[in-house]
């Protein structure tokens, strides 16, 4: 009787949780026809990690996300320059070149063969 019991209850809870999903509900994924927004190597995308990792210790955006920002990619050669733009605050314009009410204007250079920090820039705007 009790291992009647058990088998129903653990019956009642998998039911629960599992779904099916209707394949004919989902949108169409024809991936010949749609052409990639972005398209990254292996070794920008950690690159911008090393550059994002630092741009979060070094504390360069007030609220600790990227909510604010823009994020530019340019590479030139074996360097990617990441750099992060914290969106145009008019009544914090004028009071520091470099940095506003979301953040400060930062750019770091980084070397796609060895994935370190070769240099930064503040910018101007």
């Amino acid at each position: 009787m009790t291992t009647r019991v058990l088998l129903l209850i653990a019956f009642a809870c998998s039911i629960g949780t599992a779904r099916a999903v209707d394949l004919r509900t989902l949108p169409p994924m024809n991936e010949t026809k749609m052409s990639p927004d972005v398209e990254l190597k292996g070794r920008e995308v950690e690159a911008i990690e090393v550059a994002l990792r630092q741009f979060r210790e070094n504390r360069y955006s007030t609220s600790g996300d990227l909510k604010h920002f823009t994020v530019e990619l340019r590479r030139e050669g074996s360097k990617l320059f990441v750099s992060f733009f914290p969106e145009m605050h008019e009544s914090s314009h004028g009071i520091t070149p470099a940095r506003n009410k979301y953040g400060i204007f930062i750019t770091y250079a980084v070397s796609l063969r060895t994935l370190k920090i070769i240099g930064y820039h503040y910018e101007r705007d």
